[in-house]
């Protein structure tokens, strides 16, 4: 009788944690942490079983009464997580790159500036002078179009 037992409390831990990886990967599709809910999942298991077994134990119901409505709890509680996970929408992640943009557009247009700077100046392109030499609009030119 207690071998039987325990196989078959083996068998719920191992169903237990069938379920609790499904359970799991469903939240993962939808973008979700899958510990959170598979927690969840343990617990109202465990909840649900003893409680409908306690409840068919106060009407004074005999042991195979209060085994029948703990597997009915435990079922209900399959029923409820998977539900619940089921209806869960897909997690839509949401970045903000407006401040990220108007930062590198600032360190681009500066760094722009610099080289624009550096080939008015001669530094980039040996010509000084300013933009209404052909010679410095070439190099600027020229330099835009490798960019």
């Amino acid at each position: 009788m207690e071998a039987k037992l325990i196989e078959e409390n083996m068998l719920e831990i191992i169903l237990i944690i069938f379920l609790a990886k499904r359970i799991g990967k469903i939240a993962q599709k939808k973008g979700r942490d899958e510990v959170g809910y598979q927690v969840l999942f343990i617990v109202l298991w465990i909840v649900f079983e003893i409680g409908f077994a306690c409840f068919a134990l106060i009407n004074d119901a005999d042991i195979l009464m209060c085994v029948i409505f703990g597997l009915i709890g435990a079922g209900m509680s399959c029923a409820v997580s998977f539900l619940f996970v089921d209806s869960l929408s897909e997690k839509k992640i949401q970045i903000h790159f407006e401040n990220e943009e108007k930062k590198l557009d600032d360190i681009v247009s500066k760094e722009e500036d610099k080289i624009v700077s550096n080939i008015i100046s001669g530094n980039e392109s040996g010509a000084k002078g300013d933009l209404n030499d052909p010679e410095v609009l070439n190099n600027l030119m020229n330099f835009l179009k490798k960019e």
